[in-house]
């Protein structure tokens, strides 16, 4: 959750769209989809990636509709591109670094 933060930050920030939307807003809208995300993969039995990528494209709905009504941003293409940016690179992430984790300890393993 730190990191989805951090980078959705920083993006905001390349974006140049921090003032605009504000720190706080992107902390709540993070919390809100975040929880979202966590409740329904425990209570949808699909498989993982399937059902993970289907819930990104939702929760990048949910967080463009939450952005305009929380800070009443007018730039609706920036925006867009801002969220689909955002959760894209931290969806990412997401799968990233545990396959790096996972294969800096295999690499240790065989030394």
């Amino acid at each position: 959750m730190l990191i989805t933060l951090i980078v959705e930050i920083i993006i905001a920030s390349i974006f140049k769209i921090i003032k605009d939307i504000k720190i706080e807003n992107i902390i709540y809208v993070n919390l809100i989809t975040q929880i979202f995300l966590q409740v329904i993969i425990r209570i949808i039995q699909l498989p993982y990636l399937y059902l993970f990528l289907v819930i990104e494209i939702i929760i990048i709905i949910i967080e463009f509709i939450l952005y305009k009504l929380l800070s009443k941003y007018n730039n609706n293409k920036k925006l867009i591109n801002y969220v689909i940016f955002a959760n894209t690179s931290t969806a990412a992430l997401t799968f990233v670094i545990p396959h790096l984790v996972n294969f800096v300890l295999e690499l240790l393993k065989n030394i």
